[in-house]
């Protein structure tokens, strides 16, 4: 921090850029992996488009796709009926 403006201002952007780096890495820790695994698609690492979800940590996006997954799987049940 810089010392010369406001503490809690500079505190909330150094977390923000944290938390923003941190979701970017996650994308691509799980992109990778699912290339790895043949996955031709891939989840998009820009955190401006998450944030238009509302998620703005690893552990919102985490909580996003699981929610997502249980949703298709409920989906496909409805449908297989």
């Amino acid at each position: 921090m810089s010392g010369n403006g406001n503490y809690m201002l500079e505190s909330n952007i150094e977390w923000h850029a944290t938390m923003e780096q941190a979701l970017i890495n996650y994308v691509n820790d799980i992109n990778a992996n699912a290339k790895e695994r043949g996955a031709i698609g891939t989840l998009t690492n820009d955190p401006e488009h998450w944030h238009g979800y509302g998620i703005y940590t690893p552990e919102q996006l985490g909580q996003y796709l699981d929610n997502e997954y249980k949703h298709n799987l409920e989906k496909d049940e409805r449908r297989n009926q």
